[in-house]
């Protein structure tokens, strides 16, 4: 994704030497290099199948219950079963384009696309909507469909690549064309109308990407845009989520008209997410719960707000207000301007009101652009300590920049937790790096990937990606080898209009101290709890809660006792949920972060605190004479929770 130049391996302030540093470069640069690629690839592999006189079998995803099952096994079925060949199996055989059986005679010839539409897509009894609905999504951008085959005419040899964006790295996938059948000959998975291979292709070099057809179960629509596209994607919730603020729909407003009008392409979440749905309801309305919906167009017409969506499956219209037959449609006189006849090609308008009614979210894919493209590694080790790894950013003229962070996601059945994942963009000094001040920060979130857009000005930034509920912090100070077996991977992606440069550096000793600090200063909410002494807490879109006490007195000490003990499904950095902290004169302490633990279920902060200034530094009037930290500040936590001066 990006171009390196050596470079020497100067010290930074700590003495950790500087990595390889990586300019940006175009995505269509980088595509050209891989449709070359492609181009070689294939051309050998089909030579070696012409000497051979047979058609392509990939071995490394063979037509067996391997490349179907987790384990090579049908969820449903028994050992037992499994011994016997059970007759309820779905998948029988696997056969190439000519051989499968079709539902209706067909004269057209076979090909990869023929002009491709959202409504070719016919899914099979696989239970992965969230990536045909973000195929379907895509083929309203065709041209941006089309990029995913390098070379994209039928081959009679039966080998294609599809080139996918996993976890923020592109990577050309081989498949060959045998697709599993029933004993009918029919396809069981997804299929595609007009004799077209696309649908199949793609659904099976995503199976071949994480393992199997069965990884593909389940997901978000926002994960198959990221994937199919590797442009920088993010989801706008129009309904209130538990602990955090409700959701401005004049802000959502103007995001979508401005996604619109840039190109961008959106998917809707019909009814999913935290809403309570009664699919009846739903239905007698015209609409899917739990579906996903292209956004076609978002206008304002004659001073009404309406959004333009396509259900993927070509038929099944919304029957309110302004669709088709309505009263609103009718009387407004707009219907030529709207095009106002689409309802059944499953196309329709909705109000603005309906749509954030019925409506979750949206995921919104910013294909606008031929960005530059730089993309770094690193890992989230279980204690604060500088084996972690952050990204610095260089900015030469004012330009906007997506920052993404991807923790890796196997889709497996028994895959573990996820993090916490959050990033935070720092303004630092451009000889000696020091952290300055908050520029920007993404939510933390159980997610597979968060991201954070910013217009930047000229200079040098601190890009540090954080997590802390895989913390383990209250066993003491790990070996350096059990830091290094729990330290989870992550990709950071940079998306630029204009050219960047991106080095890969060690976390300072308090760089992930005093980076939480600025951000939870900037951006968190502030109580004055005493002349000279504030609380700063960030909770709404934080995956739980991050705490900061500032003690601007010069002769005293703040003491506080934090409680936590009424929240639910989450853990603390400190391994405690009650703290007592004894904060120095003119000093500042991140005292504790909590994070949601578990994706499933909700959670719940529950916090109280009291607190007094003495001059004695021990906490002996909260019963713990001699003691400054209850629990202590171990070594394994010091650099995030130690006393900071101002």
């Amino acid at each position: 994704m990006s171009r390196s130049r050596n470079r020497s391996k100067s010290p930074g302030r700590s003495g950790t030497p500087r990595l390889e540093r990586q300019t940006s470069i175009l995505g269509s640069e980088w595509r050209s290099k891989d449709v070359r690629n492609a181009q070689q690839d294939i051309s050998a592999i089909i030579k070696m199948c012409k000497l051979a006189k047979t058609t392509f079998v990939d071995d490394s995803f063979p037509p067996t219950p391997k490349s179907l099952y987790f384990n090579g096994v049908h969820p449903m079925r028994t050992s037992r079963q499994h011994e016997s060949q059970s007759k309820d199996e779905k998948v029988y055989q696997w056969l190439r384009p000519g051989e499968f059986k079709e539902p209706s005679r067909c004269q057209l010839d076979w090909t990869i696309f023929r002009n491709p539409k959202g409504s070719d897509i016919i899914q099979g009894l696989l239970g992965n909507c969230w990536l045909l609905s973000s195929l379907a999504v895509l083929a309203e951008k065709p041209s941006f469909l089309e990029q995913m085959f390098p070379l994209n005419e039928y081959c009679p040899t039966g080998v294609y690549q599809v080139r996918l964006c996993r976890e923020g790295t592109w990577m050309l996938v081989t498949v060959d064309d045998m697709l599993p059948c029933g004993k009918n000959g029919r396809l069981v998975y997804s299929d595609c109308r007009r004799r077209q291979l696309w649908v199949p292709l793609v659904e099976k070099a995503c199976a071949k990407l994480f393992g199997c057809y069965e990884a593909l179960v389940a997901g978000k629509c926002l994960e198959g845009l990221s994937i199919l596209t590797g442009a920088p994607c993010e989801t706008i919730n129009l309904q209130k989520i538990k602990y955090e603020d409700d959701p401005d729909h004049e802000l959502i407003w103007g995001q979508m008209i401005s996604a619109s009008q840039a190109g961008h392409i959106m998917a809707a979440s019909c009814g999913g997410g935290h809403m309570e749905t009664d699919k009846q309801q739903y239905n007698d309305r015209g609409l899917l719960s739990r579906h996903a919906y292209s956004v076609l167009d978002v206008r304002l017409a004659n001073s009404r707000r309406l959004v333009r969506l396509r259900n993927p499956w070509g038929r099944f219209s919304w029957k309110g207000a302004w669709s088709d037959e309505s009263r609103e449609m009718r009387e407004s006189g707009l219907r030529d301007e709207l095009s106002g006849y689409g309802n059944g090609e499953g196309v329709f308008w909705m109000d603005y009101i309906d749509f954030i009614k019925f409506y979750d979210s949206v995921d919104l894919c910013r294909l606008n652009h031929d960005w530059n493209l730089a993309k770094t590694n690193g890992a989230l080790p279980s204690v604060a300590t500088t084996l972690q790894h952050m990204g610095v950013l260089t900015v030469f003229a004012p330009t906007e920049v997506v920052v993404t962070v991807f923790q890796k996601n196997n889709r497996q059945r028994n895959q573990t937790r996820c993090l916490d994942l959050g990033v935070l963009v720092i303004r630092c000094n451009d000889k000696t790096l020091a952290p300055i001040r908050h520029t920007a920060h993404s939510k933390r979130q159980l997610k597979s990937f968060v991201s954070v857009s910013h217009l930047y000005e000229p200079g040098m930034y601190l890009v540090v990606p954080v997590a802390f509920n895989h913390y383990n912090c209250d066993q003491g100070m790990p070996t350096k080898q059990q830091v290094k077996d729990c330290m989870p991977a992550f990709t950071m992606t940079f998306h630029s209009i204009s050219i960047v440069n991106v080095d890969r550096f060690y976390l300072g000793r308090h760089t992930l101290a005093d980076s939480l600090w600025m951000t939870v200063h900037e951006s968190g909410q502030r109580e004055d709890i005493r002349t000279g002494c504030s609380v700063y807490r960030v909770s709404g879109g934080w995956s739980g809660a991050i705490v900061a006490i500032e003690n601007r007195d010069p002769e005293q000490y703040l003491q506080i006792k934090y409680d936590c003990m009424e929240s639910y499904n989450v853990v603390a950095t400190r391994g405690h949920l009650t703290t007592f902290d004894s904060v120095p004169p003119l000093h500042r302490q991140i005292i504790v972060v909590l994070s949601q633990l578990e994706v499933s279920g909700g959670y719940q902060i529950g916090t109280s605190y009291n607190h007094l200034q003495t001059r004695d530094s021990k906490l002996s009037y909260y019963g713990h004479p001699g003691k400054s930290n209850v629990p202590p500040i171990s070594e394994a936590i010091a650099a995030l929770h130690s006393p900071r001066p101002l």
